[in-house]
């Protein structure tokens, strides 16, 4: 008898993107970083308070210690800051990927 076939479906991060947005938790404009998924949309992440959001809905935080997985979502956003792409650049990634889904 042969083992049951196992996929393992995962977001593949076509673009990594800066913006400045207001953060609905901690009330004010802040840094973000928004990473596009391709098929999945796009997740925004706080740099400040890492609290991520996608298709408008928070997303439910991992870890039973309070506060632990959003610092260190917010250290990743924050690491990935200054090498994300502007808006513009990261349009174009996003559509370079689509071309080979659209011939």
């Amino acid at each position: 008898m042969s083992a049951p076939a196992v996929f393992i479906c995962y977001a593949e991060v076509i673009a990594t993107e800066r913006r400045v947005l207001r953060c609905r938790t901690c009330k004010t404009r802040r840094r973000f970083v928004t990473y596009n998924e391709g098929w999945y949309g796009t997740r925004f992440v706080c740099c400040t308070c890492g609290d991520q959001w996608q298709g408008g809905e928070r997303l439910r935080r991992r870890s039973r210690k309070p506060g632990r997985t959003e610092r260190d979502a917010a250290e990743r956003a924050r690491a990935a800051w200054p090498t994300a792409m502007t808006r513009d650049e990261a349009r174009e990634a996003f559509r370079e990927w689509m071309k080979d889904y659209t011939a």
